[in-house]
């Protein structure tokens, strides 16, 4: 996995594949082989499409830019409370969530030298500071769909489509694009749901404040998936208020969930970044405006 900042000053790319993880993969491997499975066979999602299983493959790449977030890596960039990360999954181009300001947003785009034209787009759940960038975007990109929650605000649904878009609610699993689901919609009062990229690494998470509980979203995405390793995990997390026991719990659930490197974003909280880096040293990845990371 390799990652960097772009923008006006780049700091580098940094590469590695620690030795624990080539351990793992070498020990997976032979494991599934003993089994009579392939590895791949782990990463195939599998999604529920008109009341029947399809199965959904994976992508030769996952390419993610953070566009929209508190913090900022890359100069020129403006950071504000918020959250949206631009997935190339496999060519595939698809924005999840869209900040809460459409002017920093595409200003963010411009710095970074991002287009914003793309193929689909993901909503986590309602807040301003996910949505609040959408509908310039559905201006720049008309007829795309648009994946929410189920249970997503008639009144949002209906400004989407008066923009000439298409709307899909996501109660389960569903297929966005090859290699692409979403985990299905989880929570009570705040509904939301999370991307979900497979890859040769393993699945690629990402959350946008995880209301319902990151491991319950980790978790869900397993579940659609079929898979045991989490390549990376990106987003919100929603911990701010959590104290240090709690944070040392979920840290410690992620990583028996197969998360291998972490990326706390928006509403995580510092407190949050200190406990994960902790428990996941050099994997937990500083993470905000700029950030590229390519698996």
């Amino acid at each position: 996995m390799s990652y960097m900042a772009c923008g006006n000053h780049t700091p580098g790319i940094k590469t590695r594949l620690p030795q624990a993880f080539m351990h793992k993969m070498a020990l997976a491997a032979v494991l599934t082989a003993a089994a009579g499975f392939t590895l791949l066979a782990l990463l195939k999602p599998r999604s529920s499409q008109g009341g029947r299983e399809v199965e959904a493959g994976v992508v030769e790449y996952a390419e993610l830019v953070v566009v929209y977030d508190n913090r900022v890596l890359a100069g020129g960039a403006k950071g504000a409370w918020g959250f949206s990360c631009l997935v190339d999954a496999g060519g595939v181009r698809v924005l999840f969530d869209a900040g809460g300001s459409s002017a920093i947003l595409l200003h963010n785009m411009r710095t970074l030298g991002v287009s914003p034209r793309v193929d689909v787009v993901v909503i986590s759940h309602e807040h301003g500071d996910h949505i609040g960038g959408l509908w310039r975007v559905l201006e720049l990109n008309p007829g795309v769909s648009v994946y929410v929650p189920a249970g997503f605000p008639g009144d949002l649904e209906r400004r989407i489509r008066e923009l000439g878009c298409n709307v899909i609610e996501c109660a389960e699993p569903t297929l966005v694009c090859r290699g692409v689901v979403t985990t299905g919609t989880l929570g009570g009062f705040i509904r939301e749901h999370a991307l979900v990229v497979a890859t040769r690494r393993g699945i690629v998470v990402v959350t946008g404040c995880a209301h319902p509980g990151v491991a319950e979203l980790v978790e869900a995405a397993e579940r659609a998936t079929g898979a045991r390793r989490v390549a990376l995990l990106i987003g919100g997390f929603h911990l701010m208020g959590a104290s240090r026991s709690e944070l040392e719990a979920v840290a410690e659930r992620l990583i028996e969930l197969g998360v291998e490197e972490v990326a706390p974003c928006h509403c995580s909280g510092e407190r949050a970044v200190e406990v994960f880096r902790e428990h996941f040293g050099g994997k937990l990845i500083e993470c905000g405006v700029g950030l590229v990371i390519r698996v």
